[in-house]
């Protein structure tokens, strides 16, 4: 039989952070975080594992996708979970909380107040950017959380996407951020990105949400889930890891995961073998040299045509011209 307690907390604090190099004070108020702990009585419980999504959206969106489909597929794990009626180790939260959208006070507002925030040993956060396609891991913080996520029946996840996110090109956060930062656990983020240019607009409604996108998502968070809860997965020791490691996934059926040292070495290796078929095979000549310089010169020109049109809108007030129209139908 599982165990169900569910909390409704509402809070104010002030939060001190940093966005674009500069620093702000805020303070927020109101804000409501709905709370479902299961677990199973009789089975040790004290570590637990956080699911994490957002029941606001950006005006004027609907958030069908951001963020509801995080909300619904944690409404349904949760359902799993119960109607299974089944033991399990460990436990695990179900936190919806409020405020994401202006810059994560729901998420802070648990992470440094709630009295469970001690249990919190992992985290997995559901978030969308996008109406189609699957769940794309694209945050993963230990080489533990790594191997959970290789459990999932439909993978779809690369190490090039973390290190996108994380080098701070895209100007964006999450809840994930505020749960890293203050819980100081590991963990994993997920979200929805496929086309995106109906993110945080009036088309982020359930029509133009792709069909079986949640179904993507849920699967892999369940069976991620169903992994962790074990007695035998990091969550019940607590200890995890750096993420020195190269993963990537293909097809949405196939993992691939290895180490950092093992990468670097086959990376030597093929570099070796490149360079020596290059000089043993290639007949220098005008057509070599204008492919040696076609590539580097082509991403130089597509980097001052990209930019050269990005001032050119920014000048005539035009920037983001794409999203102007976004009550017309563009399906």
């Amino acid at each position: 039989m599982s165990l169900c307690q569910l909390s409704l907390r509402i809070g104010k604090l002030n939060n001190r952070f940093n966005i674009l190099d500069h620093d702000l004070l805020k303070v927020y108020s109101g804000i409501r975080n709905i709370i479902l702990r299961i677990s199973t009585p009789g089975r040790n419980s004290s570590n637990a594992l956080l699911l994490g999504s957002h029941i606001d959206s950006t005006l004027p969106s609907p958030g069908a996708a951001d963020d509801g489909m995080g909300v619904g597929v944690m409404l349904d794990i949760a359902r799993v979970l119960v109607d299974r009626n089944e033991p399990f180790d460990n436990s695990i939260l179900f936190m919806w909380n409020g405020a994401e959208e202006t810059l994560q006070d729901g998420s802070h507002l648990y992470s440094t107040q709630h009295p469970s925030a001690r249990d919190i040993k992992a985290v997995i956060n559901l978030e969308a950017a996008g109406t189609t396609g699957g769940a794309l891991l694209f945050q993963a913080t230990s080489k533990e959380m790594i191997e959970a996520f290789s459990h999932a029946p439909h993978p779809r996840g690369t190490v090039a996407a973390a290190d996108v996110f994380a080098s701070g090109i895209i100007l964006s956060d999450t809840d994930f951020g505020q749960f890293e930062k203050y819980l100081n656990t590991s963990g994993l983020d997920f979200a929805i990105v496929g086309h995106s240019y109906f993110y945080h607009t009036r088309k982020d409604i359930v029509e133009f949400v792709e069909k079986g996108s949640a179904q993507h998502f849920g699967d892999n968070v369940l069976a991620i889930v169903d992994h962790l809860l074990t007695n035998s997965s990091a969550l019940s020791t607590g200890a995890f890891s750096p993420p020195d490691m190269v993963y990537c996934s293909l097809y949405d059926t196939w993992f691939f995961s290895w180490s950092m040292d093992a990468a670097d070495k086959a990376y030597l290796v093929v570099a070796a073998l490149v360079t020596i078929s290059t000089f043993a095979n290639v007949k220098w000549g005008k057509p070599m040299l204008l492919t040696i310089l076609g590539a580097p010169l082509g991403l130089i020109a597509g980097l001052l045509s990209a930019n050269a049109l990005a001032g050119i809108l920014t000048l005539t007030g035009k920037r983001q011209l794409w999203y102007a129209l976004s009550f017309t139908d563009s399906r």
